[in-house]
């Protein structure tokens, strides 16, 4: 008898998700505090049962599973949180921050872009998962030769500070008060939370890279960086928040809805308007 594949696909991998698993909840399985960004409900739920679309990669998510949602990478990123971040090999470091371009195009609300895109400029929507896909899969790739130049900058939360993730883990914008406009990905901060105390943060205006904790000459800014990059998550979530905390950090002063709740496009900048391009005369 022939095996179906399983047709509830995560768009934001367990693996990921997990190391935001709630502190001190016991349980068989991995548990994690969500927000909803529409009406602000908090609950408890289980790590397997958020992020997950029916039939949204077709039969793609096993080759996902293989290839990029894998321990090897969960152990990537605890080098890099561990402080191990330039002892890794450049291939290494390359197939992290091509996990983070998948991740950047592998949500629903990337497809939510794309459609709105092809109906902009007068073309037919994607129909089926295939297509889908391939501007998936293009998309990567053209985000991944962005933000591969980037200096890299990991940030280690102090004492009393934690941040949090989203249904949209990637997160792209300026990180500084008050300035809430996108430029493009190449213009941006792009950041991807790896556990509450970690951040990975990439721009090409970084005076340098390395890592910035207690004890460093940026020591004193390191509460407006956490803050500023919870800011930024809030800004690029689809629908939900996530912590290992029951409470979001107050200083975030969340008002539901959202502001992302209500926008329905971003911009990803040059990479996602060029795949665009070619997509358009490409895809029926």
């Amino acid at each position: 008898m022939k095996v179906r594949p399983p047709r509830r696909h995560h768009t934001v991998p367990c693996l990921y998700l997990g190391r935001f698993r709630a502190a001190g909840v016991g349980g068989k399985h991995a548990q994690i505090w969500a927000f909803d960004a529409k009406d602000g409900a908090t609950r408890l739920a289980s790590v397997t049962n958020e992020c997950v679309e029916r039939d949204f990669y077709a039969s793609v998510e096993t080759i996902l599973a293989e290839e990029l949602d894998t321990p090897d990478i969960s152990s990537l990123l605890d080098k890099i949180e561990s402080g191990g971040a330039f002892a890794l090999t450049r291939d290494k470091i390359g197939w992290v921050i091509y996990y983070v371009a998948f991740q950047l195009a592998r949500t629903p609300s990337f497809r939510e872009i794309a459609n709105h895109m092809f109906r902009a400029v007068g073309q037919s929507q994607p129909r089926h998962v295939s297509e889908h896909l391939m501007m998936m899969v293009l998309t990567a790739n053209s985000i991944f030769a962005e933000l591969c130049p980037m200096k890299l900058l990991v940030v280690i939360a102090p004492p009393g500070s934690y941040f949090i993730t989203s249904d949209c883990p990637v997160a792209y914008g300026p990180l500084l008060d008050g300035d809430t406009e996108s430029h493009g990905l190449r213009h941006d901060v792009v950041a991807f939370p790896l556990s509450p105390k970690t951040v990975m943060l990439l721009s090409n205006d970084f005076p340098t890279q390395g890592y910035l904790e207690v004890g460093s000459t940026s020591a004193p800014k390191l509460e407006d960086v956490v803050r500023n990059t919870n800011r930024l998550i809030v800004r690029r979530c689809d629908r939900r928040l996530y912590s290992d905390h029951q409470h979001a950090p107050s200083d975030l002063k969340l008002d539901f809805p959202l502001e992302r709740f209500r926008r329905t496009t971003q911009n990803l900048g040059d990479g996602f308007t060029r795949v665009c391009d070619v997509l358009t005369s490409e895809v029926p």
